[in-house]
């Protein structure tokens, strides 16, 4: 293995630790630590640790790195720059996609509606049933993306992701967030199909408004800053 696909493969390895919260915001870490956990020697450990620190996922002071904790204010601030250019971008979708586009759009949408509706005692498969709705979520948002031609504006939007995303699980847990979140997406999606630009951007808007408001109300139970 080259030194540059062990650098990748440690960075994909902390962030999913992160992401998933197996690594808990606030918490130390050392490239001694990585290095043993995961196997991979310190050098690309380091790299992948200057790489998440980029990301904004670690945060280093006088040589001591941890688990960047991200603040109340902060979220809400990524969700305002959110609301302004993923509603945009939905705009432009509805005006730049394809029928063929459209109609993959509409196929993941029955996808997630399928999804939204099931419902388990078992923890374990209620666990698969949420990750497997956040990966059609994903899809659905990437067709968006590639339909509205705008390769610049995705990366701005996946690297501000990054920042929210360790709260998602807990905010999809909450009772309901699912088919209300399928509802929001459905009416996103409706507007775009039927070539509706300014109501799909003001769809998704509110969508990430109401998904904004939720993550506030997480991070408070949980006693994360203010700001």
């Amino acid at each position: 293995m080259t030194k540059k696909k062990s650098s990748e493969k440690a960075y994909e390895k902390i962030r999913d630790l992160i992401l998933s919260l197996k690594m808990s915001p606030g918490e130390s870490v050392t490239e001694h630590s990585l290095s043993e956990m995961l196997g991979i020697g310190r050098t690309p450990v380091r790299e992948a640790l200057a790489k998440l620190e980029l990301d904004g996922l670690i945060y280093s002071d006088k040589g001591r790195k941890t688990v960047y904790l991200t603040t109340i204010d902060e979220v809400k601030e990524i969700f305002d720059i959110k609301s302004a250019l993923e509603g945009a971008i939905t705009g432009w979708a509805t005006e730049r996609g394809s029928q063929e586009d459209k109609k993959e759009l509409a196929k993941i949408m029955d996808q997630m509606k399928v999804l939204a509706k099931k419902r388990s005692e078992n923890e374990e498969q209620r666990q698969k049933n949420l990750e497997d709705w956040i990966t059609t979520d994903h899809a659905l948002h990437n067709v968006i993306f590639r339909m509205a031609g705008s390769a610049r504006s995705q990366k701005i939007i996946e690297n501000l992701n990054i920042q929210w995303h360790r709260t998602r699980i807990s905010v999809y847990a909450i009772e309901g967030r699912v088919l209300r979140s399928c509802k929001e997406h459905e009416q996103v999606v409706k507007y775009i199909i039927e070539g509706e630009a300014e109501k799909a951007e003001m769809a998704m808007r509110k969508h990430l408004a109401t998904m904004k408001v939720e993550i506030e109300n997480v991070m408070r139970l949980f006693n994360y800053p203010q700001s």
